[in-house]
């Protein structure tokens, strides 16, 4: 058997892809969704210490006539397979450079393509379509990119809202200035987005995420202003105001360097200094963060970067000194799915809990909290939506989805021994006056002419 460098460089690819499957067989979890509905969103700031360094990370492909990412980048993309990008320093490339290297590098199929969004030198691009661009918001130097991700209706019930700072650089009192400057105008901003009258704002309890190179040089309050809504500048801006739905802080998820638990923080390592400068904040409020970590493929082991598709030098600036620049951060977020329609408790599924839900409001208006339970669209929660609701959505026991009225035990069909017998025994009784104790008609009664004759009319019918 031939043992040359080559082939067992094949062999190993081969078992690689042999046995990891779509996960990364223990080498690289770290890069692995939690799940299939996880929303990753990464930030990655691709500018450096010379002007044109986001140039060079982009080359232009004569073939294609557009620019694409050197490979380096390209491998980082496909890598790290985020949903959702947040670029920072971006002044020598633009959105269509963007969306057409990430067409490239992580093709969505079906014809489809990228999109983005760009302010200033700051781009959001999303494999989704991004709506609401914010263009202007007013007293921030560094023009913030905001927008909002209108995830696939059929899948989440609410979009992301995005808000891609770049905030000033420096440790000069000017710097620290401007950066709490602008901290605190967002936060006001934020104040506007729940202010159902502003022109800014959002539907109740979208997501928020704040990311971005915030430039954290010397742990100056823009951070912290931007987590917990303490705003410095109050003669400006108002009062403080807790930027999350429930009125308190953001969440932060700590992402440390390739998941590793109590790993380092760092986000930038300059030739002066280290430092954590990219950051995802977010309203824990509405969605929950189940991943965060930061991609260094520096210390990643040979095995992990070969699992990962990654090499070691894939995120550095300068391999020859080390040095990183900023280092993408990514967070999987779990975004509310859509409601299983008749899922009046949100379990997860149809059931007698639900049915239960009718008591006692039948010919009520159908507003507010109970328009959910009109079916019809008369305006009214009324015994037919009740009725479509077993018939429609209730799901039985044998795998199907509706019943007759009278199937107590939601077994698919309505009977004698499995439900007759629980109805008798609960006529007349004290309750509770639950359907799966013989209420069929949702009053406060188990009587023979509301409930028994109804039964009796269903008896022997199956779904």
């Amino acid at each position: 058997m031939p043992s040359t460098p080559l082939f067992q460089t094949m062999i190993g690819a081969l078992l690689v892809t042999v046995f990891s499957g779509s996960s990364l067989m223990g080498q690289a979890e770290f890069l692995n969704r939690p799940s299939d509905d996880a929303v990753r969103v990464a930030t990655y700031n691709l500018g450096g210490f010379i002007d044109d360094f986001s140039d060079s990370l982009f080359e232009f492909d004569f073939s294609a006539g557009e620019f694409r990412a050197v490979p380096s980048l390209e491998r980082v993309f496909q890598a790290v397979d985020a949903d959702v990008w947040a670029f920072q320093e971006m002044a020598d490339r633009n959105s269509l450079d963007v969306r057409n290297a990430l067409n490239a590098a992580v093709p969505l199929g079906n014809g489809q393509s990228w999109f983005a969004f760009q302010r200033s030198s700051q781009i959001i691009a999303s494999r989704y379509p991004i709506v609401d661009p914010v263009f202007s918001v007013p007293g921030v130097p560094r023009s913030p990119t905001i927008a909002s991700i209108d995830l696939p209706d059929d899948q989440y019930d609410r979009d992301l809202h995005l808000i891609n700072l770049h905030l000033d650089a420096g440790s000069r009192s000017s710097d620290r200035f401007n950066r709490q400057f602008e901290g605190d105008r967002i936060v006001d901003y934020l104040r506007d987005t729940r202010d159902p009258t502003s022109s800014v704002a959002l539907p109740f309890e979208q997501p928020v995420i704040v990311l971005g190179d915030l430039n954290d040089f010397d742990a100056t309050n823009a951070v912290p202003t931007l987590i917990t809504g303490d705003i410095i500048n109050e003669n400006v801006f108002g009062n403080d105001s807790p930027p999350d739905w429930d009125g308190t802080a953001l969440l932060d998820p700590m992402p440390t360097q390739n998941g590793v638990v109590g790993g380092s923080l760092t986000t930038f390592q300059g030739s002066f200094f280290n430092s954590r400068l990219d950051f995802q904040f977010y309203t824990d409020a509405v969605i929950t963060h189940t991943n965060a970590f930061v991609l260094r493929t520096a210390t990643m082991s040979s095995a992990a970067l070969q699992a990962a598709g990654l090499l070691s030098n894939d995120t550095f600036f300068d391999p020859s000194t080390g040095l990183v620049d900023h280092l993408p951060v990514v967070v999987d977020y779990e975004v509310p799915s859509v409601p299983l329609l008749g899922d009046f408790d949100f379990d997860g599924d149809v059931d007698t809990n639900d049915v239960d839900f009718y008591l006692g409001i039948i010919g009520l208006p159908a507003i507010d909290i109970f328009e959910q339970f009109d079916f019809d669209g008369d305006e009214l929660v009324t015994l037919a939506d009740h009725q479509f609701h077993i018939e429609n959505l209730v799901q039985t026991s044998n795998g199907q989805t509706g019943t007759c009225i009278g199937d107590l035990n939601l077994d698919g069909v309505v009977d004698v021994l499995g439900d007759g017998f629980t109805l008798i025994g609960n006529l007349g009784g004290n309750g509770p006056f639950r359907y799966a104790n013989g209420n069929l008609n949702a009053d406060f009664a188990i009587d023979v002419l509301g409930d028994a004759f109804l039964f009796i009319a269903n008896l022997g019918k199956s779904n």
